[in-house]
Parts: structure tokens; C-alpha cells; sequence
């Protein structure tokens, strides 16, 4: 431990011998190979105070990159300890610290051997031709980052924990930002930085205040123990994309923290830009605006500024520009260019690609130099990483272009909540994006790989092919598996492919993919789609979905709306429910649908006034006539929400009354004869935070509908705020004609083989006599539990290889485990689970708002001791 004037006294010490031995002066540099300690920060100081300037060296460095860096700062003087020293002395001048002579403190001072203008340090970054770069950093760019800003107040009072390796540009932040505003800086060992219970403690037991993190750290420790953050003031976050599912979390948890994203180059002296988050996020978390005494521009490829909303290359300017790179003149004018607002100064080309938002604040697309070339088109990774991260189960994603069986593809790491079926993100992805930009893998990991500053470390993400090998051979098992096995080796060039293989580990992409669906349809004669592919990316798969086109399809017939609409099944059974007990909320659907940033009401209600319009079901009652139910189709629009402002409460009060009405609305009964079948809730939370309560009866909509409804919602909204027309398509059919056609395919006897099957199926099916620690009660009371838990990624995967060497998917694969459970607990060998399923077996009614959802009953046969793969 140092005080401030024991920090003194030992800098001036040095300081005098580096002037005096060794002749150090303004813009000398100095090299710094030191381990993490309290001698580092006096070693920094001194330099400063000698005139100089200090180069960081990492000891963990390889030595080949340590040689390089002494070579470029000219070998005029390192400082070193123990080991090191021995390592390059005779090599370059070494000072190690403990020879320094005593007593040369005493003679103070008089006045500054440097300008505001002189080097502080050079702080060195990897470089795109293999020689890394020093960068030339002024003392005026430092004070610039830490004193008197607009993004970060610090004080006496606080506390500042020393995260990264000081060869990383944060430690410019964390040394200065403490040193020069008169607060405690704490130098913690990087293994206590890595584990969340050691974080936690150190943060609570030294009293840290401030810390600063890479993106993926703070991903990390959220992961292990978010609650080590609690004893925070403020957390900086930066270096990488911010992950919504992190930060939201933290946001949540730990409200009374204040966390700023922040941006910036090395060149521009560690910070640039920065946003404090102070809500949560559903779409990337904006870089912010420029920190004190810095200029930003986003410009075309002519230096032009580009509107608000279009994406052009972020460039920067200000106090905090570096001078540029040692000893590299051409790449230093290639990226330090005129500033054309500003005459006599420069900017710096960041090679970013960011836009302006409506709000004013920066938004970060990606790198520049990040685009790749897949098969003739141009590809930016930030692109498909960003629509990954729309999916709640994924918490990290990064795209690369890389060799995979000689062929170059893109490769997706994820790092999410199992199971990320690689079927479901391309789904998921061909939604927003076109076939080239669909990666070829992905590969789940427990988490990023980190180099020692902390950011993902590239080298270290394993080899695709051997992160997913393929399965144990399954041979085609008929005549269509056999003709499509030979059109998979002519297409991929591999050969003895097994029908369970998956299309995309055999180094298929989406130009091959187009190539075997196209060729499928026109030498084979089977009706399939290329998102067939993407879902079931097997032979086996494929001919699964071939073999399911036999089954007629056409297009299911409107019919008049005039004479009488008959239920569908499922909305019969929904009717009798109704019916039977009355006044019930059993089969109410209830969500919300949090809306942050400003609202325009008008426009909300008449989109979900127009997604009644879209959806008759919404405007359908139900009502007997003659002992049978009917239903009838209203012309009248969904009623537009109701308003209710609770922004004048105190926002703890505002909550809890908000949390009542949602659960009030939920429970809610509905009249079925009267309707409507939607109703809708506004809650004012404040000026710019709503709630949007939706609660409809299930004989309208099933769970598929939910998100139907929502993601209309969004699309009418964005239009009537833009003053666009409505940008869905008409639908094909309406619920009315589905339970038409249900009824009508079932006349006649149709239904008898099916009901015979299912009679015979479920002939003197047993109840599953389970230990149980209480007896149910007979009577009916909609009290349910619901238990959640989550696997490990191993566990997960495992499960998946699993299942596909028996040829199983994932749902099989686990109902198999639980199946088994039932068995062993129950003792008995006939078990039947139960099971929904979402009924939409047609291409038209995937669209529709409605009720579709069924049940089916799996029993299963476990006599004779099957095998986990028999079973």
C-alpha cells in the first residue's frame, strides 16, 4: 500500500535517476517489462515526471513480440525485475528497480519537463500485416479521458479496481482516471478476475467503486454470480458488441447500478463514445455520443456525412487523437487524415461502420475490414451475429469465415442456453437474411475463449469440423434414401454419406443447398422446400419431409360466410369447457408486452385494430342454436386499449398496481356468446415506459398465435408510425375455412380408420401408479406448478449426439429419458405421456391466429428391458 505522498517520493526517486544515468527527456521512450505491483504504477509516474514517455510491455508476451517492440522503440531503456532483467540484459539497457539509489528523492521538482503536447506513452495493438503498431499518445489525450468529463464523475471517494493487462489502453482509464482525480486505485491479481466468488469478495471487501470490463469478462461473471456487482457505483463496459441478455440481467438485478457502454480506439485514446444504459434493451445497446473534447463524424466513402439511420464509417477527431504510429509514416497518413470540417486538423479512420439513431445516439454495425467474401458475395458477420442475439437463448454469438474441408464457410460460435438446434437458428436466420449469409456451423461453447486483455481470443475457437464430427454411418434403408444419397455425393463431392449425416457438416452451404432442393424436385419428383433442408439437414430428414408432401395439401378452400359456420374440433371442446363451467378464467390467454422509449397511442391502437381486421377469429362469438354451436363473424374492429396512467405514482407504487391489474385482466372471465375474444390493456408507467396487457380466450388462439399476434403488432406499427401502409400480406384463409374443411374431410366414415386406430392404441390404457408424497385431491382446481431447470451445454450435446446416432430427434431423445424415469418409479411397463402438439400439418394456416393445439398420447412399451437405443 502507497499513499499519495509515499507515490511521490519514490516516482521522484526514480524519476531523478532516469534524468540523471540515463538522460531521459521529453518524448523519450521508455520501456516498462513489470509485473503487476505497486513498483509499476511508481516506475509509470516517473517516466511521466522524467519527461518521457512509457511503453508497456506484457511479460506474458511471447518473446519474439517482446524483442520486436524493444527493437521499434530503439532499445534505449527498459525497466525490469528478476527474471526479466536477466532474460534481455546485455541485449538493451535494463534499470532494475531495486538498484536504484537511495536519497535522490530529496531534491524536488521545479517545474514540468514536459508539455501537454509530449508523448505520454505508446501503447502498442496488433497490426493486419503481423508487425503490431505502437500508437503515439500525448499527455493531453490522457487527461482528456479522465478529467473533467461527461461520462464519468470520480473522486477522494472512490475506489478503482485495475482490471486488464497494462499493455491494454483501459489501464490509461484506470491508472489515470484514479491517480489524477485523488482516488484509491486497487491492482488485483487476474486469476481473482476470473472467478465470480474471488470478484465478489474483492469487490466488497476493498470497497471497489468503478471497474471497467471487456464485454465478454462481464458476460462471464454475469454468468457465474451477477451479484458480485453489487457493491459497484458504476461499471464500464466496452471492447466488444454488449450482450442484451448480460445486460439486461445486470439491468434487472442490480437496478441501483450505473453502467455506461463504452467505445473507443486506441488511437483515440481509449474512449471515443459512450451510452449509459439505464433501461433494458431488446435491440443492440447504442455506443452513445461523444465524451468531452471529441469530435465524431459518420462518413460516406467520399468523407460526406451521411443521414440519420444510414450506415457509413465512424471517424473521430478532438483532444484525445493519438499523434499516430512509431515509425510506420504511411500507415499512420493512411488512417490519421485531414479533418475537412476543421482546417489544420486531423481525424482518424476507425474502420467501424456505425449511424446515427433518431435520438441522437451512435449505433455500432460492425468492422469495416470485418466483411468477407463467400462464393462471390460480400458478407458482414456483425450482421448475422446481431439477428442471432435476437433469440433469448442466445447470449453470445460470433461469425467467422473459415476453411472447413478446403472450402471456405462461415462458422458461428454461440454461447446461449442449450438446446441451440443449429435447424432452429437457421430458421431463425432465413427470416431476415439471404441464403449466402446462412453459416454452414455453428458451434456451442461454454463460453468465449479470452486472450489476456481480455477480448475474445480468435486462435483459440476450435476447428469447426472437430467441434461437430459426424455420426456412426446409418446406410439408406430404402429406394428414396438411396436416390437421395446419390444426388448428396455428386452435389458435396463426399462420398459413402449415411443417411443421418447433416448436410451442413459434409461442408454443404446454401448454394448447394439450393442446388440438391432444386435438383430433388426436378430429377426425383419430391415436393420440398430449401427451408425443409435447413430444418430436418439429413437424407433421412429430407426424405421424412418428402414422404409427409403425399399427404394431400391443397390449398384449403374459402367457403361463404353467409349460412351457418360450424367449430372446428378443438374450439367444440373449448365451447363444452366454457359450457360446463362457466365464469371460469381456466383457458384465458395472458401476456404483456413491455414498450420502452416514447409511444405513439394512435398508432398502437390501430395497428392491433387492424390486426382484428386481418383476423376474423378475433371478431368471432359462439352461441347455440338448436343444441349446436355455431359461429358468427362480426364486422366490428377490436376496441382500441384502454389507458390507464400510473406515471404519477411512485414508481415502487406504480409497479405493484401495474402487477395487480396484469393479474386482475388475467383472471378476467370471458362471455364467448357476446365477445370480444381480445382484450387489451395500456399501462402508463411512465413518460416513456408502457406495458401492453393482451388476454385472449383459447378458443381463439393457441400459443403459435401469441407470436403471430405480436410480430403483426410490430410490423403495423413501425408502418402507421411511418405513415406507410400496411406491409403483411392478405391472408390465403381465415380460421372459418380451416374448421369448414376439418369438418368436411371427416364426413362420411372418413374418420372411422383413424378412430379405430386410435381406440385399438388406447384399448386398457393403465394409470401410472407414481410414489407420490401426497394424494391428490378428485376434485378439479386449476392449481398447477410449473418447474424450470436448465442442462449443462455438455449434457445438452451429448443428448443430441445421442440421439442422432439412433436416429432420433431431441424431443424423442429426452421423452425416452422421462418415459424410462416413469417406468422405474412407477414400476410397470406400459407408459403413456401425454404430449402437445401445434396441429398446423397445412402451409396456410401457419399465418393464422386460431386454435389448432391438440394432444397426443405416446405410449410407449418397456417390457424386456429394452436399450436406451431400442427404446
Amino acid at each position: 500500500t502507497l499513499t499519495y505522498g509515499e507515490l511521490d517520493r519514490e516516482s521522484d526517486r526514480l524519476a531523478r535517476e532516469l534524468i540523471d544515468r540515463y538522460l531521459v527527456g521529453p518524448d523519450d521512450l521508455v520501456g516498462v517489462l513489470l509485473e503487476r505491483s505497486e513498483r509499476l504504477i511508481v516506475a509509470l509516474l516517473a517516466i511521466l515526471k522524467a519527461g518521457g514517455a512509457y511503453v508497456p510491455i506484457d511479460p506474458e508476451y511471447p518473446e519474439e513480440r517482446i524483442e520486436l517492440m524493444l527493437a521499434d522503440i530503439g532499445g534505449r531503456l527498459v525497466l525490469a525485475e528478476g527474471e526479466m532483467r536477466a532474460r534481455f540484459a546485455g541485449r538493451v539497457p535494463v534499470l532494475d528497480l531495486l538498484d536504484v539509489r537511495p536519497g535522490l528523492g530529496a531534491k524536488p521538482f521545479r517545474a514540468p519537463r514536459a508539455t501537454s503536447r509530449n508523448l505520454a506513452y505508446a501503447m502498442y495493438t496488433s497490426g493486419s500485416t503481423g508487425r503490431p503498431k505502437g500508437v503515439l499518445v500525448e499527455q493531453r489525450s490522457v487527461t482528456r479521458l479522465v478529467r473533467n468529463t461527461n461520462y464519468l464523475e470520480l473522486g477522494p471517494g472512490d475506489r478503482i479496481l485495475q482490471t486488464g493487462s497494462m499493455s491494454f489502453d483501459a489501464s490509461t482509464l484506470e491508472v489515470w482516471g484514479a491517480l489524477l482525480n485523488g482516488a484509491t486505485l486497487y491492482l488485483a491479481p487476474r486469476e481473482e478476475l476470473l472467478d465470480a466468488t474471488r470478484l465478489g469478495r474483492l469487490l466488497a471487501g476493498q470497497g471497489i467503486t468503478c471497474i471497467w470490463l471487456t464485454a465478454s469478462l462481464f458476460n462471464q461473471i454475469v454468468d457465474q454470480d451477477l451479484s458480485v456487482f453489487a457493491p459497484l457505483r458504476v461499471l464500464l463496459i466496452g471492447g466488444e458488441r454488449l450482450s442484451l441478455h448480460h445486460v439486461n440481467r445486470v439491468r434487472r438485478e442490480v437496478p441501483d447500478l450505473a453502467i455506461v457502454n463504452c467505445y473507443g480506439p486506441t488511437e483515440n485514446t481509449t474512449f471515443t463514445t459512450c451510452f449509459p444504459v439505464r433501461r433494458a434493451f431488446d435491440t443492440d445497446i447504442p455506443i452513445g455520443r461523444p465524451i468531452s473534447h471529441t469530435r465524431v463524424y459518420v462518413l460516406d466513402e467520399e468523407n460526406r456525412p451521411v443521414p440519420i439511420g444510414v450506415v457509413g464509417e465512424l471517424h473521430c477527431g478532438g483532444d484525445g487523437l493519438a499523434r499516430g504510429y512509431l515509425r510506420q509514416p504511411e500507415r499512420t497518413a493512411a488512417s490519421f487524415v485531414p479533418d475537412p470540417f476543421r482546417d489544420g486538423e486531423r481525424m482518424y479512420r476507425t474502420g467501424d461502420l456505425a449511424r446515427w439513431s433518431e435520438g441522437g445516439d451512435l449505433e455500432y454495425i460492425g468492422r469495416r475490414d470485418a466483411q468477407v467474401k463467400i462464393r462471390g458475395f460480400r458478407i458482414e458477420p456483425g450482421e448475422i451475429d446481431h439477428r442471432l442475439r435476437e433469440l433469448p437463448a442466445v447470449r453470445e454469438a460470433l461469425t467467422l469465415a473459415r476453411e472447413v474441408a478446403g472450402d471456405r464457410v462461415l462458422v458461428t460460435y454461440l454461447v446461449g442456453a442449450p438446446p441451440l438446434a443449429p435447424a432452429d437458428l437457421r430458421l431463425h436466420l432465413g427470416r431476415f437474411l439471404p441464403g449466402f449469409m446462412i453459416p454452414s456451423h455453428f458451434v456451442l461453447l461454454d463460453r468465449l475463449p479470452l486472450n489476456p486483455n481480455g477480448k475474445v481470443d480468435l486462435a483459440a475457437l476450435p476447428d469447426p469440423a472437430a467441434a461437430g464430427s459426424r455420426s456412426s454411418r446409418v446406410a439408406p434403408r430404402n429406394l428414396l434414401e438411396e436416390r437421395l444419397a446419390a444426388l448428396w455425393e455428386e452435389v458435396l463431392g463426399v462420398q459413402d454419406i449415411g443417411v443421418e449425416d447433416s448436410f451442413f457438416d459434409l461442408g454443404g452451404h446454401s448454394l448447394k443447398a439450393a442446388a440438391i432442393v432444386a435438383r430433388a424436385r426436378t430429377e426425383l419428383g419430391l415436393d420440398v422446400r430449401l427451408a425443409d433442408l435447413f430444418e430436418s439437414p439429413t437424407i433421412a430428414g429430407l426424405a421424412a419431409c418428402a414422404a409427409t408432401e403425399s399427404v394431400p395439401s391443397a390449398l384449403i378452400p374459402r367457403v361463404p360466410r353467409e349460412g351457418e359456420l360450424p367449430l372446428s374440433f378443438a374450439q367444440q371442446r373449448m365451447w363444452f369447457l366454457d359450457l360446463w363451467e362457466p365464469g371460469g378464467a381456466a383457458y384465458n390467454l395472458p401476456g404483456a408486452v413491455g414498450l420502452d422509449g416514447p409511444l405513439n397511442v394512435p398508432a398502437l391502437a390501430g395497428a392491433l385494430a387492424e390486426v382484428g381486421h386481418r383476423h376474423e377469429v378475433l371478431r368471432t362469438t359462439f352461441a347455440a342454436e338448436g343444441g349446436r354451436p355455431l359461429q358468427r363473424i362480426h364486422p366490428e374492429r377490436v376496441p382500441a386499449p384502454s389507458l390507464i396512467d400510473l406515471a404519477g405514482l411512485p414508481p415502487s407504487t406504480g409497479r405493484h398496481e401495474a402487477a395487480l391489474l396484469a393479474a386482475r385482466e388475467a383472471r378476467e372471465p370471458f362471455d364467448l356468446a357476446r365477445g370480444p375474444l381480445l382484450r387489451s390493456r395500456l399501462l402508463r408507467l411512465a413518460r416513456e415506459e408502457h406495458a401492453l396487457l393482451l388476454t385472449l380466450h383459447h378458443i381463439a388462439a393457441d400459443g403459435w398465435s401469441i407470436g403471430v399476434l405480436i410480430r403483426e403488432l410490430q410490423a403495423l406499427y413501425a408502418a402507421a408510425v411511418a405513415s406507410k401502409p400496411s406491409p403483411l400480406p392478405e391472408l390465403a384463409i381465415q380460421y372459418a375455412d380451416y374448421a369448414v374443411w376439418q369438418r368436411t374431410a371427416l364426413k362420411g366414415g372418413q374418420a372411422e380408420p383413424d378412430l379405430a386406430y386410435w381406440r385399438e392404441r388406447l384399448r386398457d390404457l393403465p394409470a401410472v401408479p407414481l410414489p407420490v408424497d401426497r394424494r391428490g385431491s378428485a376434485a378439479r382446481s386449476f392449481r398447477g406448478g410449473l418447474l424450470r431447470t436448465s442442462l449443462p451445454p455438455t449434457l445438452a450435446r451429448s443428448l443430441s449426439t445421442l440421439g442422432s446416432q439412433a436416429g432420433a430427434t431431441l424431443f424423442m431423445t429426452v421423452l425416452t429419458g422421462f418415459q424410462a424415469l416413469l417406468a422405474r418409479c412407477s414400476g410397470q411397463a406400459d407408459i403413456a405421456v401425454g404430449s402437445p402438439v401445434a396441429g398446423r400439418t397445412h402451409r396456410e394456416i401457419e399465418p393464422l391466429i386460431g386454435l389448432f393445439v391438440n394432444t397426443l398420447v405416446l405410449r410407449t412399451d418397456l417390457s424386456g428391458d429394452p436399450s436406451v437405443a431400442e427404446l
